[in-house]
Order: structure tokens, then sequence, then C-alpha cells
């Protein structure tokens, strides 16, 4: 499992405006989105700060980078890094260019960039999320994975970029 990818939040994030349905029960969904997203705007934020969104027992799904966990404690080891100075992800921003709903279900394209191991990377992404109770029970996100890897020059060996690996010797005399 590639874990590196504590994904999709936190350091210093924006959020752009997207287009997104307009009857009274999407802009309920995306009232929950824009408030989901903007949790993520302030620095330090906590696992305990992204949890209230989450159902107990909530699946998160992302095949891309081969992450699946369940309920909150899943959640809490995924993310365990936000807001400290372990996490390896800066810089973040994530722009929404389309919130679109139908029924529970919401999905949201867009853009992710952000420096990883001070590597500079900008990916298209999408996710899909179940709404139940007014909670997020499932969750599953798609990045492309290959752009990202690209990008970061990503050392298969190592899991670091090539960036941070290739600069590691240097200044050694």
């Amino acid at each position: 499992m590639r874990s590196f990818l504590p994904i999709l939040f936190v350091a210093t994030i924006s959020c752009a405006s997207a287009d997104t349905d307009s009857d009274s029960g999407n802009a309920d969904l995306r009232a929950f989105v824009d408030a989901y997203y903007d949790v993520y705007l302030r620095d330090g934020v906590t696992v305990e700060q992204m949890l209230q969104y989450y159902a107990e027992d909530v699946e998160f799904v992302d095949p891309t980078f081969q992450i699946e966990v369940h309920g909150h404690e899943g959640l809490r080891q995924l993310y365990g890094t936000i807001g400290t100075p372990e996490f390896n992800y800066r810089e973040l921003e994530w722009q929404l260019d389309a919130v679109l709903s139908e029924g529970n279900q919401v999905a949201i394209n867009g853009t992710w960039k952000g420096m990883w191991h001070n590597c500079p990377f900008e990916i298209p992404f999408v996710t899909i999320l179940d709404i139940e109770d007014g909670l997020i029970a499932r969750q599953q996100d798609f990045f492309a994975a290959s752009m990202f890897d690209n990008q970061v020059g990503l050392d298969r060996e190592t899991g670091l970029p090539a960036c941070e690996t290739s600069t590691a010797g240097q200044g050694q005399s």
C-alpha cells in the first residue's frame, strides 16, 4: 500500500468556486462540501476536526493509491500527521471545478496542487461522497497517479521523490 498520500487535506488549502446544480437539495449538499473543504483552510487542522464530517462507520476508498480504511479509527491512522511538521505536503490548494449531486451522492471534480517533499505537483482528482444523515458514509477518491509520479519523479525503490533523493548528498564536502 502506498500510504504517502494522507491525501486530501491540509497545510494551506484554498478552494476556488465551482459550478453546481441549483435546486435546494443540491444547494444543501454544496453547502456541506464548502464547509468540509473550508475546514482545511485552517492552519493546523486536526484529525478530530475532520472527523466531524464523517459517519462513525465511514468507508474511505482510494483505489488510485490502494487505500481502504473503515471508521473513525481508520481515518485517524490515515490522517495521523495532518497539521503536524511530519506531514509531507505543503502549500496545498484544492480547486473545485464542478460539484454535482444526485440524491445523497456528490461528485467533485477539480485540481489538487502543492508541494510533496519540496517537489511541486498539480493533478486532477475526482471525489465521490455518499452522504447519510448529514455525514460522509463513503468517500471514494481518484487521482491521476501517473501524473503525480512523473511530476515528483517518484523513486519506486525509496518511495521518495527524486527531487528529494537527488539533493540528499549535495552540500557535503
